[in-house]
């Protein structure tokens, strides 16, 4: 969503605005996992977000707050690269 609104301030057309933030999110998603493998969340944490024993125990172990942070400062400075030069 971030790049699609960054991408609306450079690109009037609709369409060409579209193309446009498909692709740059493509490299985003392709530096993401360059770092980390993988771009879900489940797979990030390890564990399955839906199951609420496995979120209660991952809560309690601190894996939320010991590699989220990590992952959205990494996301943060991708978009902040991707979009250095404009």
């Amino acid at each position: 969503m971030a790049i699609g609104l960054v991408n609306k301030a450079f690109y009037g057309d609709l369409a060409e605005h579209k193309k446009v933030t498909r692709e740059t999110a493509k490299i985003f998603y392709e530096r993401f996992e360059e770092i980390y493998g993988i771009s879900t969340c489940n797979g990030l944490i390890g564990i399955d977000r839906n199951d609420p024993e496995a979120k209660r125990k991952a809560s309690e172990a601190g894996i939320y707050r010991e590699n989220c942070s990590k992952f959205v400062r990494s996301a943060v400075n991708i978009v902040h690269d991707l979009f250095a030069d404009q």
